[in-house]
């Protein structure tokens, strides 16, 4: 059977309403969506992923009708519907967490990370003209990688003992429960994803510290509120507030 440079024999299926772009090189798919979505060359629905064989990579370019403090709920939907893809198909004893606000976590490790963009001159109770929300997560180490598993923080399937979860079953998978995700989201608003986000968060209802940056916050992990916002209370009893648009403010707007 014949292979392409990256080892697929066909392309992924995605459902009927996604409209599936390979890219191939760089940029990498999410860059490409931001910039194709900036440009007003991409429509809702476009899915840019990429076949490369080391990372799983893609993003979903959408039309949002709701305004922009709302859009941030597809950074969490985006990693419950990942959760469920790689629950669907990993090894029962294996689950991904969520470390907040878009890190993917593995036996206490990183394994990836959502991203998200919108348009930068709108304001948070405008409606963006456009949306990308995209994932990024690690299948295996570097090829010529001489010390693998060194770096205990981070991680990839592959060393994680899941190395027959191929990359086209994750596109499909992730794909189908996205938009499963993003109908409920439609449907329901943000209560489902934020108690699917909750059950598979690192730390929840325990002492956690957050790093931003030179800046860390240290305290229990109380709850998410509305926005995705992270309510933490410290050792002193005092509330802290941190804001999810503080956290990816690189990628949550174009500069």
């Amino acid at each position: 059977m014949l292979q392409d440079e990256y080892g697929w024999t066909a392309d992924p299926q995605f459902p009927p309403l996604l409209n599936g772009i390979k890219v191939k090189g760089h940029p990498r798919p999410f860059d490409c969506a931001h910039r194709d979505a900036k440009n007003k060359k991409a429509q809702s629905g476009d899915f840019y992923w990429s076949p490369s064989q080391r990372f799983l990579e893609c993003a979903l370019v959408l039309e949002p009708e709701t305004h922009t403090t709302r859009c941030l709920h597809m950074l969490f939907t985006a990693m419950v519907a990942f959760g469920d893809a790689f629950g669907s198909l990993a090894p029962p004893e294996l689950g991904v967490f969520f470390r907040w606000p878009n890190l993917f976590i593995l036996n206490d490790a990183i394994i990836g990370s959502a991203r998200i963009a919108m348009p930068g001159q709108v304001s948070d109770e405008d409606v963006p003209d456009w949306l990308v929300v995209g994932i990024k997560i690690e299948l295996k180490g570097k090829e010529n990688d001489l010390n693998p598993g060194e770096d205990m923080g981070h991680t990839n399937l592959f060393e994680e003992g899941v190395a027959d979860l191929t990359q086209r079953d994750l596109l499909e998978s992730f794909s189908r429960h996205f938009l499963v995700w993003i109908h409920t989201w439609n449907d329901e608003g943000f209560k489902p994803v934020h108690t699917h986000w909750c059950g598979r968060a690192e730390g929840f209802d325990k002492e956690i510290v957050i790093e931003q940056g030179e800046k860390s916050y240290a305290g229990k992990f109380l709850s998410l509120d509305d926005n995705g916002d992270l309510l933490l209370k410290t050792s002193g009893g005092d509330m802290v507030f941190l804001g999810v648009r503080d956290f990816v403010n690189s990628q949550v707007r174009d500069k």
